[in-house]
Order: structure tokens, then C-alpha cells, then sequence
């Protein structure tokens, strides 16, 4: 029985590709969105493990109706790392909103990061 994207080769493409779309928006727009009949939710979340950056990412649905989703960087952890290991107290939203930009954007490095090399491995290479 062929898999969902034909060919083993033309699957391993097109993961990749969608890797690499995935990196392009994380580095342009901090998240993903994506849309099923366009993406399918079962291929993008199967970069998202594969790739080890699941943990790091909320999927949120923006519309039920038209299968709309978005792939965000999860603020748990930096939420953590800001307020107990920097020392953020609560009430300083200065010192919260800058940390947290700080660690948001080493996540969505990290995430960058991951998918890209991914794709390079799906493709049988290094980084694409």
C-alpha cells in the first residue's frame, strides 16, 4: 500500500519541504499557520516530533470550521525560566516582558534550528 505521499522519496520531499516552510515562518512571523486541505495537520505535527521540537510548540485552532491552525512557541518555559531563575518578580512587567522576548526568541531559534536540520536530514544532507 503507497504511503500518503506516494513514494517514500516524494514523502521524505515533501516533509521536508514543509520543514523548511515551517522554518521560513518561524523566522519571519514567530509561528505557523496552516490550513487543512493545504497542510495536513497529521504531516505538520509529524515534522513538529520528528524534528524534537514538539514540546516547544502550542497547536492552536483558530477556526474549527475552515481547519485553520497555528503552530506557536509555548511560553511555559520561559514563563518559569523568567520569574524563578531571572528572578522576575511578578509585578515587574519590565523585567517579565523583557525576558520573556529574550526566550522567546532563543526558543524560536532553537525551533529554526531543529526543523531546518529536519529538512537537511529528510533530504539525506546536512543543513538544506
Amino acid at each position: 500500500m503507497p504511503s500518503r505521499g506516494g513514494s517514500t522519496v516524494e514523502g521524505s520531499d515533501k516533509l521536508a519541504e514543509l520543514a523548511l516552510r515551517m522554518a521560513r515562518a518561524f523566522k519571519s512571523f514567530q509561528g505557523f499557520i496552516y490550513q487543512r486541505g493545504i497542510d495536513d495537520p497529521r504531516d505538520v505535527l509529524a515534522v513538529a516530533r520528528s524534528s524534537g521540537i514538539g514540546m516547544l510548540l502550542n497547536n492552536i485552532v483558530l477556526s474549527q470550521e475552515h481547519g485553520i491552525y497555528a503552530l506557536l512557541p509555548n511560553d511555559r518555559a520561559c514563563r518559569t525560566e523568567c520569574t524563578y531563575e531571572r528572578g522576575c518578580k511578578p509585578n515587574d512587567s519590565e523585567c517579565i516582558n523583557k525576558c520573556m522576548n529574550e526566550c522567546r526568541s532563543r526558543t524560536v531559534e532553537r525551533i529554526v534550528e531543529a526543523l531546518e536540520k529536519y529538512a537537511g536530514s529528510r533530504r539525506g544532507h546536512g543543513k538544506p
